[in-house]
């Protein structure tokens, strides 16, 4: 190898190694990485939301950000499935996860929770369910 070639492959290695290190520098964790805070616990909005008023939820958030648990609701007849003569109780389970994202919640067959959390008490985001509405949650002491 001539100390021309030698020159060029030194550069192109030394540009390589800077480039590799920048990249590495700018990038945040994986957006699937659990977000920081927990949200296990009693949450409750008054609403209304996605068709529903008065939703209480129990969540129980694994170390890896999974969460499951239950909610209760009121329902609206014709968005949500409650007879034509009034309002009636919803109450189902929940999934979803937490991350460095957002936090997303699905409420078996009556909506979907995606916002972030802003204090330790506090959740804000959209309930969508057919339409979309913005929704905040309080941690239930």
């Amino acid at each position: 190898m001539t100390p021309a070639h030698k020159k060029v492959l030194s550069i192109v290695l030394s540009l390589a190694a800077a480039a590799a290190i920048l990249t590495g520098s700018f990038c945040g964790p994986e957006l699937t990485t659990p977000g920081s805070g927990d949200l296990s616990g009693m949450w409750h909005t008054s609403g209304p939301a996605a068709g529903l008023s008065d939703i209480t939820m129990v969540l129980a958030q694994t170390p890896d950000g999974g969460i499951t648990g239950t909610f209760t609701a009121t329902g609206t007849p014709g968005i949500q499935p409650c007879p034509p003569s009034g309002p009636c109780l919803i109450s189902s389970t929940i999934k979803g996860a937490n991350t460095v994202l957002q936090v997303n919640i699905e409420l078996d067959d009556s909506g979907t929770f995606t916002g972030q959390l802003i204090t330790s008490g506090l959740l804000r985001g959209t309930m969508t369910h057919g339409a979309s509405a913005l929704v905040e949650f309080d941690r239930v002491p």
